[in-house]
């Protein structure tokens, strides 16, 4: 009802709320650096940006997010591996407390969990990609 009698004070409503989360955003990586607890550079600090800004500006309750891989491909173990694609995925809670459950259980880490069961869809199905033999991960039971 709000939305549609004063879009005005939904807008101002709205930057106050990204004014205020740029701050905190500001504190926090201030406190980082001051702190030497980590140091990131201009992509990871980007991605970091990016993801409390999503948090603390959203009207809905943030759901886990899950980073499959790396964001960056030129690191030493990295460079032994095939090339591999980072994105985020969005699952419901449950499921990934199922997952982390299970990964720990198998002495997995939940990235290669979840890379794990879609490769094993994926041979169930007949529609596994033909995998290279200088995979590090060749076959899944």
């Amino acid at each position: 009802m709000l939305q549609r009698r004063q879009p005005g004070a939904i807008v101002a409503a709205r930057q106050t709320i990204v004014e205020g989360a740029v701050g905190k955003v500001k504190m926090a990586l201030d406190a980082l650096s001051a702190r030497q607890i980590v140091t990131l550079d201009d992509e990871r600090t980007a991605a970091m940006v990016s993801n409390l800004l999503v948090v603390l500006c959203s009207d809905r309750a943030a759901q886990p997010v899950v980073n499959t891989g790396t964001l960056y491909s030129k690191c030493r173990p990295c460079s032994l591996m095939a090339e591999r694609k980072s994105f985020p995925l969005r699952m419901d809670r449950e499921l990934l407390d199922a997952v982390q459950r299970w990964a720990n259980a198998d002495l997995r880490s939940l990235n290669g969990q979840i890379e794990f069961l879609l490769r094993r869809a994926l041979q169930a199905e007949g529609r596994a990609p033909r995998i290279p033999p200088s995979d590090p991960h060749p076959e899944v039971p």
